[in-house]
């Protein structure tokens, strides 16, 4: 794999490279050993990458490049060992594999007992993880060593095995009820119900289905993701954010929440977050926004890193839309100095993004460029999807348009037209409406006193669907244009458009 050490350095966390530099401290600080250690830090620190040849020469001067290669490979073994000890306890699934492999490690050295004591202490997490497919391959370890020992029983295993076919079939029974619950659901109109939770159980009941199956967690937790599904898709919001309102208290109640579901927890938190935001509830948000902080820090952080992200966003968004992008704009610039983020491509691109929408609705249209060109002339740009390269730069010519730059922006408009919206989808059909707009704008002197121009913004608008907080634009299209036929800032716009979305 082409960058694998460049790309495995820096995408570590501050936790996993203080575990490296503990698990390397037992190194020799001699000949390869040293060396291994000066690679890492080259590669992280001063930002080379493995194929730099000013690399090769830093840490071989006599241009070894076999002595290179081996000593790469090296350092990936032992990154990968320090990220195997360090994260085998945050999962339960990962600390079975651990023990299938410490099982298999004494079996090697003819230590039976201990490896079948290993193997029942991964029995007994699959079983409760309900991990069918591992537990297969535990029995069939067992089997394997009671053909060394006689103090196994293989009979017990085999039954054992026989057992999980018939659980397969109850496994069938259960993904067959998840079809039809979801089907049942989906044609359920949750919006003209006045008791959400009333309209489930009669759905339910409806099926004819095995109570204790329904109430238990699985069935539970897939219930509510499709109620949650299907509110998102008729947008109301403010039912949603009941629902998931009352559905957390039950399952806290019910003590559904543990280790295993404690990924659900931190997205059901996130859903309800999102949907108090878009129904204008941001007097509520506060306290949900604290209890996600706290609940990413449960089980050591053990999903920290996949999820931090999400409370920034929402942090974020609700300081914009309560009429507070001072505060977005401190705790952005707060999260720009965090150097473990700089290899975080995506988190990096949010982070700037944000600050210059944000300083565009400041009226800050030097600052809001300048944070948008650090994007746009990064190789973080180009990692991005088509769609999202082409929303960033459509936001950088409405940013020239205002710093009055028309032919900067006029041959901008035309390589995205000719690079990026060759495709036909409703999306893109906007866009190139928009960009045909701004092309217009950039060439006429007086552009919102031109009739023909006026005529295609009222088009525009009118075709134009309701604001809606969270879309791809970085700054709505729709009322980025009434903001200029108004001659109004556009943030109050904005804030006024949210407010009567609600």
């Amino acid at each position: 794999m082409r960058y694998q050490l460049t790309q495995l350095i820096q995408g570590l966390s501050k936790e996993e490279v203080r575990i490296f530099k503990i698990h390397s401290s037992r190194f020799n600080q001699k000949g390869k050993e040293k060396k291994l250690l000066l690679l890492f830090d080259y590669i992280r620190k001063e930002k080379y990458d493995e194929y730099d040849d000013k690399l090769l020469v830093k840490v071989f001067p006599d241009k070894n490049k076999n002595g290179y290669y081996r000593l790469k490979n090296r350092l990936i073994e032992e990154i990968e060992i320090s990220l195997a000890q360090l994260h085998r306890k945050k999962d339960e699934e990962s600390k079975i594999y651990h023990l299938l492999h410490l099982a298999k490690i004494f079996s090697y050295k003819v230590h039976y007992k201990q490896a079948a004591n290993y193997l029942k202490e991964a029995e007994k997490i699959a079983i409760k993880l309900e991990h069918y497919e591992i537990l297969n391959i535990i029995y069939k370890k067992f089997i394997e060593l009671s053909r060394a020992t006689s103090a196994i029983n293989p009979n017990i295993y085999i039954e054992k095995r026989n057992q999980l076919f018939t659980q397969k079939a109850k496994v069938q029974h259960f993904e067959d009820v998840l079809a039809k619950v979801n089907h049942q659901l989906r044609r359920t109109n949750f919006s003209k119900s006045p008791d959400i939770h009333e309209t489930l159980k009669k759905t339910l009941d409806a099926l004819s289905l095995d109570q204790q199956l329904v109430e238990s967690p699985k069935i539970q937790f897939f219930i509510n993701r499709c109620v949650r599904d299907t509110l998102v898709q008729q947008k109301d919001f403010k039912l949603l954010a009941n629902y998931l309102t009352e559905t957390y208290k039950e399952f806290e109640q019910r003590k559904f929440f543990n280790r295993s579901t404690h990924e659900e927890k931190i997205i059901m938190i996130s859903w309800l977050i999102n949907a108090l935001t878009k129904s204008n509830q941001f007097d509520k948000t506060k306290n949900y926004i604290e209890l996600l902080s706290k609940v990413l820090k449960e089980f050591n952080g053990l999903f920290y890193d996949k999820y931090i992200w999400l409370l920034h966003q929402t942090t974020i968004i609700t300081y914009t839309y309560t009429n507070q992008p001072d505060k977005a704009i401190q705790l952005l610039l707060k999260l720009l100095q965090d150097k473990s983020l700089e290899t975080l491509y995506l988190y990096n691109i949010f982070v700037h993004v944000n600050l210059a929408s944000l300083y565009y609705c400041k009226n800050d249209i030097n600052q809001a460029l300048t944070y948008l060109a650090a994007i746009l002339f990064s190789d973080h740009y180009k990692k991005l999807s088509p769609e999202w390269q082409t929303n960033i730069a459509i936001f950088e010519i409405m940013l020239r348009l205002e710093s009055a730059d028309f032919q900067y922006a006029s041959n901008r408009l035309s390589e995205i037209n000719r690079k990026m919206l060759n495709k036909s989808s409703s999306d893109l059909k906007r866009k190139k409406c928009f960009t045909y707009i701004l092309k217009k704008i950039s060439k006429t002197p007086r552009p919102y006193k031109d009739k023909k121009i006026l005529a295609l913004i009222d088009d525009f608008i009118t075709d134009s669907p309701e604001y809606e907080p969270g879309s791809n634009e970085v700054v709505n299209y729709k009322l980025w244009l009434e903001s200029k036929i108004l001659k109004q800032p556009y943030y109050p716009l904005m804030l006024k458009a949210f407010r009567q979305a609600d």
